[in-house]
């Protein structure tokens, strides 16, 4: 199993972005560089989609359209049972913040009744989450390598 061309930058830029500055480094980006650059990357993620399908994309579902329909289905289960798992047990998140978490989009209630979002851990998610499915595909994989051998 490996982590893949960006596994490794995006392990240290979840510690870069932890520690927010080392000396006069500053780590963490301005929103509207953010903004920029997300859409920067929805634009060529489409464009990319675009140019590639059409008739490999029917093809490769009529030919295995159900099989890869269901290895998204166990990747994505058990991202979310880890999420629930370690928030649970381990880190002792309450539920209404643990399903926050798991989906991405986390609101939490202060004492004053006011709302937050809690962006640090949804931050912290996210790419945490895709290190675990690049993680958990191979193992999908291996698993159906297996049975199928």
């Amino acid at each position: 199993m490996t982590l893949g061309i960006s596994g490794g930058p995006l392990i240290v830029a979840l510690i870069l972005g932890k520690l927010r500055r080392t000396g006069p480094m500053l780590w963490t980006m301005p929103l509207p560089a953010n903004i920029v650059l997300r859409n920067f990357r929805l634009a060529m993620f489409l464009a990319t989609v675009g140019v590639n399908a059409g008739q490999p994309f029917v093809k490769t579902v009529a030919e295995s359209g159900f099989t890869m329909l269901f290895i998204g289905v166990a990747v994505l289960l058990m991202t979310v049972f880890i999420v629930l798992l370690v928030g649970h047990y381990l880190m002792k998140v309450q539920y209404d913040d643990l399903v926050g978490i798991g989906s991405g989009h986390s609101r939490l209630l202060h004492e004053d009744g006011t709302h937050r979002a809690a962006r640090h851990r949804v931050a912290m998610t996210y790419p945490s989450m895709t290190l675990v499915k690049v993680i958990a595909a191979q193992i999908v994989g291996l698993l159906a390598v297996g049975n199928a051998g």
